[in-house]
């Protein structure tokens, strides 16, 4: 008896659905970063998460209260010259993972605004993957609504402790219409489909642009510094910079992430110090959202001695309201 054309449909491959290719098409780029540039896309598209997560690669290999995993690859295009993940993967890294305990121990769908972060940094190698275990601690005593506090600890691939960390959230109700991340473990590899570059939305087809923009100056920075396109420099004062507020480093409501802030701050601190200093603590106070069209940077030295350095940062909306109130630790590198 021949196939029903149901039978016969099941063993036919499913033609890719409307914008999109397979991998190895000839219409895709052969560059990693522009090929990972759409694999971020297209996992931006579920909603919930956010592009530089999407982007980054971070996977959410374990959820759960008392031991969270959250990890992030480091890619060569996205680390510096010592092979050390970008900072603002690697704050958005220590900022998520600390929020995904949390998130397991609330159960219901909330929003969690960061309200500040710690880390004390050490300076090892990261290898080609960070792992943040993560653990809710408790709720704050005492204080009005429920702030959750919880600390992770990040270490490079070889087991060395990148980073100990902590961090507080207050817990609020999900806006209408808004979802919580989808936190899940991210498959290896390429994606078998990747969106076509011709057929983007008009934010999507933003971002690809600033990585094809990036990728063809040669400045002496790395890919990843041009495409966030933060502007640093060091002034009398200390130093000021500028990171406009566009969806490559925006969260689902809008904002800047809270990551990424913290990184374009400590960008904005090593600026101001001359020398060979290397970080060794953060401490990030978030006083409200960082919104379009820019955010602004003012870093200010409180103290430069012999080994040891310290620099306040603020981030500042266009309006002058303060986003971001950050003192940095730095420690002169040995022999330098």
């Amino acid at each position: 008896m021949p196939l029903t054309s149901a039978a016969a449909s099941s063993t036919t491959p499913a033609a890719p659905a409307a914008g999109m290719l397979p991998a190895d098409s000839p219409l895709l780029p052969s560059s990693p970063v522009l090929r990972r540039m759409l694999a971020g896309i297209a996992r931006n598209r579920e909603p919930g998460f956010h592009f530089p997560g999407n982007y980054a690669g971070l996977s959410f290999d374990r959820v759960a209260s008392g031991d969270s995993l959250t990890s992030a690859p480091v890619m060569p295009f996205d680390a510096d010259a010592d092979g050390r993940l970008d900072g603002f993967i690697f704050a958005m890294l220590a900022d998520l993972a600390l929020a995904t305990c949390v998130r397991a121990e609330v159960v219901t769908e909330v929003r969690l605004a960061t309200v500040n972060m710690h880390l004390q940094l050490f300076d090892v190698p990261h290898g080609d993957r960070l792992e943040a275990h993560s653990a809710f601690e408790s709720y704050v005593p005492g204080a009005a609504g429920r702030q959750a506090v919880s600390r992770t600890t990040i270490r490079g691939a070889g087991g060395e402790v990148a980073a100990l960390g902590t961090a507080s959230f207050m817990v609020l109700d999900l806006p209408p219409g808004r979802r919580v991340p989808p936190m899940r473990p991210l498959p290896a590899g390429e994606p078998a489909l990747l969106p076509d570059p011709l057929a983007l939305a008009e934010d999507e087809a933003a971002i690809y642009r600033r990585a094809q923009a990036a990728l063809k100056i040669s400045d002496g920075a790395g890919f990843i510094h041009r495409f966030w396109g933060h502007r640093v420099r060091r002034n009398a004062s200390g130093a000021s910079g500028t990171l406009m507020a566009t969806p490559h480093v925006g969260n689902r409501m809008g904002h800047v992430q809270g990551g990424i802030q913290v990184g374009f701050a400590e960008a904005t601190a090593r600026a101001a110090l001359e020398g060979h200093w290397m970080p060794t603590s953060i401490s990030a106070c978030f006083l409200r959202p960082g919104e379009p069209p820019a955010v602004r940077a003012e870093a200010r030295i409180a103290h430069r001695g012999r080994t040891t350095a310290v620099v306040r940062v603020r981030l500042f909306n266009h309006d002058r309201k303060q986003v971001l109130d950050a003192q940095f630790a730095y420690a002169a590198r040995k022999g330098a």
